[in-house]
């Protein structure tokens, strides 16, 4: 069972399913009074725009500086120029050194202007970044009051049918407050108890029979899922759970099943002779099974599952049927498949092999 919970605080304005309803994973299942909220997201996002104005401004005013400093070194070279020919006039005789002087100072003047300027450049580069941080920011805060905003509405976690109603239209919930109870019933939990001396006919995954009183006459399969450690001391009953699939979500929880286990381990095994059964090179048991067509067959290693052993063991090990020379296959092979029974040579993967070799089973 899931619950469908508010995520925020508010009044149920409405609810749109009710108890017995089926619903879907994504539906609407209520909504709560989003009108505080509404105004959290305009003010983040108000904010968000006066920051992305700063950030624009503050670009502009980054632009205007780096054209006051080209326009600074223009002037800085103009100067350094002027300089360099007023020296040189100066050692000549034709101006005085006073005035090559001051042509010195002027370009000592311009030069320090563009460090200024510059100085300036790095300061705005500084600011710029530092708004567009605010600016990213800024935008998480959006970010989340937005996603606050979208947890008004209430949506169903998952496919299944509302087992209870919790809240009415008009009540006020807090963050976490259950409004509908939600069950999946396309897979059904049957649990039962088996008793220790019948531990050996289960195993999980094994398809088991089940009938329910409110369906007479069908049988339906399940599939062990779980298949508990500890057996109750007293009792000795070993608790074991069973999954069912029911798609269209007929049965309901609380039924009374029935559940067979005999000769459903039986059901799945097969007999051959002992001679087919050979070892892989990393020890596990496998069958060679023959594949291909009338004219061209060829041996194929298949991995097997034998059946549990302690009833009878041969010397390799393996499960046994009550005749000395058979083995019981749990999987890996089914009726009609077609095997090799023995070899006069050891056999390989993929080798050929002619029909009077084989046997069917």
């Amino acid at each position: 069972m899931v619950s469908a919970k508010s995520r925020v605080d508010g009044q149920v304005l409405s609810m749109t399913a009710d108890a017995g309803d089926v619903v879907f994973a994504g539906q609407v299942l209520a909504q709560i009074d989003d009108r505080l909220l509404l105004g959290e997201v305009d003010e983040a996002e108000a904010e968000l725009g006066a920051r992305q104005a700063e950030v624009e401004k503050a670009r502009f005013d980054l632009a205007e500086t780096r054209a006051r400093v080209a326009e600074a070194i223009v002037q800085r070279d103009r100067a350094r120029a002027d300089a360099e020919r007023f020296e040189q006039l100066a050692r000549d005789g034709a101006v005085s050194q006073q005035q090559a002087e001051i042509e010195r100072a002027t370009y000592e003047t311009a030069k320090q202007t563009v460090f200024a300027i510059e100085e300036q450049v790095s300061s705005r580069e500084r600011t710029i970044a530092t708004a567009e941080q605010r600016v990213e920011a800024q935008a998480a805060i959006v970010e989340r009051t937005r996603e606050r905003l979208s947890y008004a509405t209430v949506i169903s976690p998952l496919d299944g049918v509302v087992i209870d109603r919790v809240v009415e239209s008009g009540d006020v919930v807090r963050t976490g407050d259950a409004l509908l109870e939600l069950g999946d019933f396309s897979t059904v939990q049957v649990q039962i108890e088996v008793a220790d001396r019948d531990r050996d006919k289960i195993e999980l995954g094994q398809p088991v029979a089940i009938e329910l009183d409110a369906f007479p006459g069908r049988s339906f399969e399940g599939r062990i899922a779980r298949i508990f450690p500890i057996a109750d001391p007293v009792a000795r009953l070993i608790p074991v759970e069973i999954t069912l699939s029911d798609p269209r979500g007929a049965i309901s929880g609380g039924m009374l099943a029935r559940v067979s286990l005999e000769n459903q381990a039986k059901r799945q095994t097969v007999v051959i002779p002992r001679s087919a059964l050979e070892v892989s090179a990393d020890g596990k048991p496998v069958v060679f099974v023959v594949e291909g067509n009338a004219r061209e067959t060829q041996a194929i290693a298949r991995p097997v599952t034998l059946a549990e052993a302690g009833r009878s063991t041969g010397s390799r090990g393996t499960s046994r049927d009550a005749a000395d020379d058979t083995v019981e296959i749990r999987s890996g092979l089914v009726p009609g498949d077609a095997y090799i029974v023995r070899s006069a040579e050891p056999l390989r993967a993929g080798q050929s092999v002619r029909r009077s070799f084989l046997s069917d089973s």
